[in-house]
């Protein structure tokens, strides 16, 4: 038996394989993030456009960000043969992870909590989660 838990769909693992996660009763199965492209305020605005529109061209996209180990935005490289086409229903379900400030934060504070309660049998956990969620929304 192999396990590996639901991490985001990383290129930079070769030595594992990729399915698609199982979907809850809402139908949602996983979270979808993103880094997204940081431009300077001191480019000039037409030459950011210019960089901005080659680098979500389709050839970039389902060509060059695979073939060097890149992340692709474009849902036709997710499922293009030979790269991750068997997680196709995971991202096309998945929800897009909030962008507030702190979420990555409270992701792996929740992550912790989850992780450390059942492997402890600790009770409540759910509670404890809830609560820190409901901090970092409300901050």
């Amino acid at each position: 038996m192999r396990y590996c838990p639901l991490v985001y769909g990383y290129t930079g693992y070769p030595l594992l394989s990729f399915q698609d996660a199982p979907a809850g009763p809402a139908g949602i199965g996983s979270v979808l993030g993103g880094t997204g492209l940081a431009v300077s305020r001191k480019a000039p605005a037409d030459e950011a456009r210019a960089v901005a529109r080659r680098l979500i061209a389709a050839d970039v996209q389902t060509e060059v960000f695979p073939a060097f180990g890149g992340q692709p935005a474009d849902l036709r490289a997710w499922t293009s043969p030979g790269f991750h086409a068997d997680t196709a229903a995971t991202l096309e379900r998945a929800w897009v992870r909030p962008r507030k400030p702190g979420y990555i934060r409270f992701q792996a504070e929740g992550s912790r909590l989850l992780r450390d309660g059942l492997a402890a049998h600790a009770p409540r956990v759910h509670d404890r989660l809830v609560v820190r969620y409901r901090e970092w929304r409300d901050a």
